[in-house]
C-alpha cells in the first residue's frame, strides 16, 4: 500500500513537472511568435513609408543623377577639347572658364554623391535587419531552427530604397559600378587628353623636319626652292584638320614601316 502511494506520488510529481515544461515551452514559442510578429510588421511599416517615398521622388532622383553626371562628363569632354587637339584648341582657355567648370564639377561630383549615397546608406542598413535580428534572438536563447526559419522569412522579400516601382534597387554594389564607370570614364578623358597632346607635339616636329628634308631634296641647289619648301615645312600642325592630321599620321607610319 504504501509502495502504491509512493509510486502514485512520483508519477504525479513527474506529470506535473511534464505540464510545467510543456507550460513553459508554449510561453516560449508564443512569446518568440509575438516578436517575430512584430519584427516583421515594423519591417512592412517601414517597407511601405520607403515605397511611398520612392514614388513620389522617384522621377526627381532620376533627373539628378542623369544632369549631374551628363555634368561631369560635359566637364571632363570641355577641358579635352580646349587643352588637346580638339575642337576647341584654337580658343583660349579663359580664367573664368576654371571657375565655370570647377562649380559643374564640383556640384556634379556633390549631388551624384548625395543622391546614390543617401540611398544606398538606407538600402544597406534596412536589409541588415535579418541578419541584426537573428544574432540578438540567438543571444536571447531562443532555438537555433526557428530563428533561422524567421531570418530566411524576413530576406524573402526584397527591401530599401529602389526607383522605377521596385525594379532596381540602389545598394552598395550599384553604387560601386556607378561610381567605377564615371571613374573609367574621366580616365579615358584624361588619357585621351594626354595621348592627344603627345601626338601633336609629336606630328610637328615630324612634318617640320619631313618637309625640311624634301625641300632639300627637291631644290637641288635652288635656294628660291629651299626659302619656299622652309616656309611650308614651318606651317603649324595646329591648324589642320583632324582628317589632315590623321591623314599625316598614317603616312608617317607607313613611312615607318617602309
Amino acid at each position: 500500500m504504501v509502495a502504491g502511494d509512493a509510486e502514485a506520488s512520483l508519477f504525479e510529481g513527474g506529470l506535473a513537472e511534464l505540464q510545467s515544461h510543456l507550460h513553459k515551452e508554449h510561453l516560449a514559442k508564443n512569446l518568440f511568435d509575438t516578436v517575430i510578429e512584430g519584427v516583421l510588421s515594423l519591417v512592412a511599416q517601414t517597407q511601405r513609408r520607403i515605397d511611398d517615398t520612392c514614388a513620389s521622388v522617384g522621377g526627381l532622383w532620376i533627373h539628378l543623377v542623369f544632369f549631374s553626371t551628363m555634368q561631369v562628363i560635359a566637364v571632363s569632354v570641355g577641358l579635352r577639347e580646349h587643352t588637346g587637339n580638339g575642337v576647341l584648341a584654337a580658343t583660349e582657355y579663359r580664367w573664368w572658364f576654371l571657375l565655370q567648370d570647377f562649380f559643374h564639377l564640383g556640384g556634379g561630383i556633390v549631388l551624384l554623391t548625395t543622391a546614390v549615397g543617401l540611398l544606398c546608406v538606407v538600402t544597406h542598413r534596412f536589409q541588415a535587419i535579418p541578419a541584426l535580428t537573428v544574432q540578438h534572438l540567438l543571444d536571447c536563447g531562443c532555438p537555433p531552427m526557428a530563428v533561422n526559419t524567421a531570418g530566411g522569412l524576413m530576406a524573402s522579400e526584397p527591401v530599401g530604397m529602389h526607383i522605377l516601382n521596385k525594379g532596381f534597387f540602389i545598394d552598395i554594389s550599384k553604387a560601386v559600378a556607378f561610381a567605377l564607370l564615371l571613374l573609367a570614364i574621366f580616365l579615358t578623358q584624361l588619357f585621351d587628353l594626354l595621348n592627344g597632346r603627345n601626338v601633336g607635339s609629336s606630328l610637328g616636329e615630324q612634318h617640320s623636319f619631313s618637309t625640311a628634308g624634301s625641300s632639300g631634296g627637291l631644290s637641288g641647289g635652288g635656294g628660291l626652292g629651299d626659302a619656299s619648301t622652309s616656309e611650308g615645312g614651318a606651317c603649324d600642325v595646329m591648324q589642320m584638320s583632324r582628317e589632315e592630321r590623321a591623314k599625316l599620321l598614317t603616312q608617317l607610319i607607313e613611312m615607318v614601316g617602309r
